[in-house]
């Protein structure tokens, strides 16, 4: 799924360049509290440049998402706003909690 994600990414990065872009939904993965960026980044917005996560975990699906991420310009934004400091649970169930459910921006977005 991310090779065809990363073909249609290219084709929205073409045809809306410098547009403020989010993605989000159950991504069905664990990235932990990574996707940290540089601090100038962030400079004059309201999220944080650390990421913080209540699920410590990271699977190898969040692995390849983390690739994704770093490689296309996006950025988590689960756990770097206000309203989510500390980075809560999206799913909670009998088997278990997770942060599986991931709100992504590109660099334009990171002011909105």
């Amino acid at each position: 799924m991310l090779e065809t994600f990363g073909i249609l990414w290219a084709e929205i990065q073409d045809k809306f360049s410098g547009v403020n872009i989010f993605v989000g939904g159950d991504l069905n993965c664990r990235i932990g509290s990574a996707n940290n960026g540089d601090e100038f980044l962030f400079e004059g917005t309201t999220l944080e440049t650390y990421r913080f996560s209540r699920d410590a975990v990271i699977n190898s699906r969040g692995e390849k998402l983390l690739e994704f991420l770093e490689l296309n310009g996006l950025y988590v934004i689960n756990g770097r706003s206000v309203s989510d400091s500390e980075g809560d649970f999206t799913y909670v169930g009998t088997r278990g909690r997770s942060v599986a459910d991931l709100l992504l921006v590109n660099f334009c977005g990171l002011n909105s």
